[in-house]
């Protein structure tokens, strides 16, 4: 049976998921429910950290020390939060009616630790999947790095990923905030290197071209017609182009047989530039609702 009848599945249900975590990052403002989205992402890191162990080496012993591993990972990262839980609680018996649960001073930093963590978990998970698929157990670190960079076990999950965080969170973002980032997630979902076919190549190519087209034939029209964009908006807009220039230069670096590290590069800035917007809507839209601080799927 091919290996890529199970796993791909798996890798769209993981991206979804993902993406709800990252859905419900962005709605919530209290530091415990914070916590409990970070920690839920540190979660889903861990059990990828389990995973590349047992596939790197596939046998009995390699599969306890995954689970194990993943096991003292979610462990150590849940005591902060209880920490915090019973912190909130302490405040709530002593404040009574007058409880207001703490809220976080600024996105920042919750935006940033959303990010590396996506992007941990997207990797562990696209390493880990290309070892079950066959890709070798071994080599120089940065080369294993970049191939799981480029590969369509990481590309593709984010892509999706992106792409229905951005569904997602539409109503939040202003226009060209939308264009710029659901831009973001078609490209990464047409990457010409996931695929070592000419076809590939060439229909990607083409989808690249037409999604960064329409983006900036939006920002044109807009400007065109007098829309002012917002200071955040601009930095955004400045933040995709730079990203997608530097794809643009690694796309041309491998095709001209230099290898994909500039590429690999490219897909950390683009999906960095894309989560710390996502996590972040207030900065470009509106602020978040009195709902936002329920966990992920509800309501």
């Amino acid at each position: 049976m091919d290996p890529a009848l199970v796993l791909w599945p798996v890798a769209v249900a993981m991206s979804a998921i993902i993406a709800a975590l990252v859905r419900w990052t962005a709605e919530t403002r209290t530091v415990v429910a914070a916590s409990i989205a970070v920690f839920l992402l540190v979660m889903m890191a861990a059990m990828f950290v389990g995973t590349e162990i047992y596939f790197a080496a596939p046998d009995p012993r390699s599969l306890v020390l995954g689970l194990w591993v993943a096991a003292a990972i979610m462990s150590a990262s849940v005591f902060p939060v209880f920490a915090l839980i019973l912190r909130e609680a302490r405040a709530h018996a002593e404040h009574g009616p007058a409880y207001r649960p703490r809220r976080l001073r600024s996105p920042t930093l919750l935006a940033l630790s959303v990010a590396v963590l996506v992007l941990a978990s997207e990797m562990l998970m696209g390493r880990s999947f290309a070892l079950a698929d066959g890709s070798p157990a071994s080599g120089e670190l940065l080369a294993v790095l970049v191939a799981t960079l480029a590969s369509p076990w990481f590309l593709l999950p984010m892509g999706f990923e992106m792409g229905l965080t951005i569904v997602w969170l539409a109503p939040r973002f202003p226009p060209a905030a939308v264009a710029a980032l659901g831009a973001q997630g078609a490209m990464m979902i047409a990457s010409p290197p996931a695929f070592a076919n000419p076809e590939w190549w060439i229909g990607s190519g083409v989808a690249t071209a037409v999604a960064m087209s329409t983006f900036l034939a939006y920002v044109l029209w807009a400007a065109y017609r007098g829309v002012a964009f917002p200071r955040t908006t601009r930095h955004l807009l400045v933040r995709v182009l730079v990203a997608t220039a530097v794809a643009g230069a690694g796309l041309a670096l491998w095709s001209a047989g230099a290898g994909l590290a500039v590429f690999g590069l490219s897909t950390v800035l683009q999906m960095g530039v894309f989560f710390t917007a996502a996590v972040a809507p207030e900065e470009y839209g509106v602020p978040p609702t009195g709902t936002a601080d329920r966990p992920p799927g509800a309501g």
